[in-house]
Parts: C-alpha cells; structure tokens; sequence
C-alpha cells in the first residue's frame, strides 16, 4: 500500500505517482530517480528497489483563438495566443494573400478581393517555450464598386466610370442645382445654398465599361450635384457594398 502525510490508498497497491514541487521546463529532459520500499505484507518480505526514469516535457499550453470584425470593406482579424510568435496565412480567392507576423494581436486588411477566406494562425515551438498549435477562421470579405464621375463635364451630359462588376445593374440618380448665397455675419461672410427648381429623381441601368449621364445645360452662378446610387449586391458569394457616388459642377 502507498502511504504518505494525507493517508493511503490500496488502489496504489504496488505502484505509486511522482509529482514535480515545482513546474518543470517547457521542453526540457529529466532523470528521476526513485527508490521504492515495500512493507512486509503477509508472507511478503519488506523489499527495497530503485528506478530511474527519462523522459522531456512538452511546451506550455498554447490555445489560440481567432476573431474577424469586418467592416465596410476593412477586414480586422484578431488573434489571441500566449506564445509571441503568431503567423498568419491568408487565403482567399484566387490563391495565397499573404503570410505575416501579427503584431499587437491585429492584422488588418483593406479592400480585399470579394469573397470568402481563411485566416489560418500558428504559434509556439521549441524556442519561444510553447507547444505548437494553430486555429483557422473563414470569414467574407465585402468589396465597394468603384464608379466614378467624371471631374470634367459636357455641356449637356457627364461621363460615369462603370465597373464591369456593375454592368447590367439598376442605379437611382439625383440631379440637384443650387445657388450659393453669401452675406456677413457676425463679421465673417457666410453662405448658404437656395435650390433651383426641384431636383429629379431617375432610374438608370448601368453600362460597363463608361456611360453618360445626362446633366441640364450650364447657367451662370448655378452649381449642379449628380448622386448616383448603387444597391448592395451579390455575386455568386461574393458581397458587394452599397456605392454613393457625387459630384458638382459650377
């Protein structure tokens, strides 16, 4: 029977447990040497035997987590792990984006390709004292469409920049016209802006890889705003954001 300072248990009958008063070193190799006594039992005499045993450590325990925060077309991803190490490996569609280091337990990325990705995350080793352990994470990234209106006008229209991504899709344009009206006051000259005539409300589909869009004619002192706004949409599991585009012509 195993006996110590709390008491005894016959389920130890012939063997017993080694346990370190201390933590032991992330891989590191140990002797231990014991010495074992058995007490005279029956017709069994008291004996008295040594072992030695060899054995290595692993690393402390290194559970890491991975968290995604998207927002707009930013993508955040968060890792938590104990070990200084962490390496992320970016996947996504098309292939392999990119293998770096996370420092400060972020890694942003900014207009990545529509889709979905992997975040995969590996940690520890031998030299940093942890056991090596990695996590993955798909999350989806959502793109913005790029339409542009163009910086210079026609006399009666204007260029609109079409991504072949939008092509085909429905659109909403405002046209607005404004004068500005400036006086002092409070000994600073202020302005503020006195529509023209209401503004007009369309719908339009949008033609890849330019297209016009109609404008009224130049008239002096009046400025013209055009919005155009594109819907949220989908392509195959591709996201795409809601895009509002403007500009104003004097």
């Amino acid at each position: 029977m195993t006996t110590n300072a709390i008491g005894g248990g016959a389920y130890f009958r012939g063997g017993g447990v080694l346990i370190a008063v201390a933590p032991l070193a992330p891989f590191a190799s140990y002797v231990a040497r014991v010495s074992w006594h058995r007490e005279a039992e029956g017709d069994l005499l008291p004996a008295d035997a040594e072992q030695v045993v060899s054995f290595e450590t692993d690393g402390v325990s290194n559970p890491i987590t991975i968290n995604v925060v998207s927002r707009g077309d930013v993508s955040e991803i968060r890792v938590t792990t104990l070990s200084p190490n962490p390496t992320l490996r970016l996947v996504g569609p098309g292939g392999l984006v990119d293998i770096e280091r996370v420092r400060g337990g972020v890694a942003r990325y900014k207009a990545l390709r529509p889709g979905v990705w992997t975040a995969c995350v590996r940690s520890g080793g031998r030299t940093f004292g942890y056991a090596q352990a990695s996590a993955c994470q798909q999350f989806t990234a959502a793109g913005r469409v790029a339409l542009t209106l163009a910086t210079l006008r026609a006399r009666a229209y204007v260029g609109l920049r079409v991504p072949r991504v939008a092509d085909g899709r429905p659109a909403q344009v405002t046209i607005a016209r404004y004068k500005l009206v400036c006086a002092p006051r409070d000994g600073r000259r202020r302005c503020t802006r006195k529509a023209v005539g209401r503004a007009t409300r369309s719908s339009i589909v949008l033609r890849a890889p330019r297209m016009k869009l109609k404008l009224p004619r130049p008239q002096p002192g009046v400025r013209v705003r055009a919005r155009v706004v594109l819907g949220a949409f989908e392509v195959g599991n591709a996201p795409y954001l809601a895009t509002n585009v403007k500009r104003t012509w004097e």
